[in-house]
């Protein structure tokens, strides 16, 4: 009852992250096992010894493939060196905004914010953070065309066409602050008031 008037809030800073934005599509295979399901009967002696019809599920296996492709739009962080928390930088990659959002970099946005210099370059962002992000996009296409009622073993192999990327500061609020003993954080994204992310006491 008196998290509100024991918690000590210690910093509410607002600040720009670098991170690189790479636009493209992706193309590929995937292949997996579908399975089919289906009911059968059996015959089954209960505890009396006499004989009871029972169903059961029963799951046809087969192999599947296709191809996917489609477009993606993925951030990644562009300072590994500095010392933001893992989270935060996960947290960062989830904000979304469409490109006609971006404007050209003016010193008057960053007004009251700290910037986050640049430090990696994209081929280093791509591989560290944005490669995967990517990838997982292509699976989830791929789950997404599986036939069957369930399936498993599935494999996707993907190639990017990727545009020229873009450095973009994008405005996030990290909130430090105290409860008791311990130390809790809360990120918030700068465009959006629909995304706010921490830990709480419990």
């Amino acid at each position: 009852d008196d998290i509100l008037s024991s918690t000590v809030f210690q910093s509410i800073n607002g600040i720009y992250l670098p991170l690189w934005f790479f636009k493209g599509r992706y193309h590929g295979n995937w292949s997996a096992s579908s399975g089919y399901d289906r009911r059968e009967t059996y015959l089954e002696r209960d505890s009396n010894g006499k004989l009871q019809e029972r169903t059961r599920t029963v799951t046809d296996w087969r192999p599947s493939n296709g191809q996917i492709s489609g477009e993606f739009a993925v951030l990644s962080f562009a300072n590994s060196g500095n010392q933001i928390p893992v989270d935060a930088i996960h947290y960062a990659h989830g904000t979304s905004f469409s490109r006609g959002d971006m404007k050209p970099f003016d010193a008057k946005y960053s007004a009251g914010f700290n910037l986050v210099e640049f430090q990696d370059e994209s081929i280093d962002a791509w591989e560290s953070y944005g490669e995967a992000q990517v990838n997982s996009i292509a699976k989830s296409d791929a789950k997404s065309r599986v036939p069957g009622d369930r399936h498993k073993d599935l494999r996707s192999d993907v190639m990017f066409d990727k545009e020229e990327p873009i450095r973009v500061y994008i405005p996030f609020w990290l909130t430090h602050y105290s409860y008791g003993e311990e130390k809790f954080h809360v990120y918030m994204d700068g465009t959006t008031t629909s995304r706010i992310e921490g830990i709480r006491p419990v």
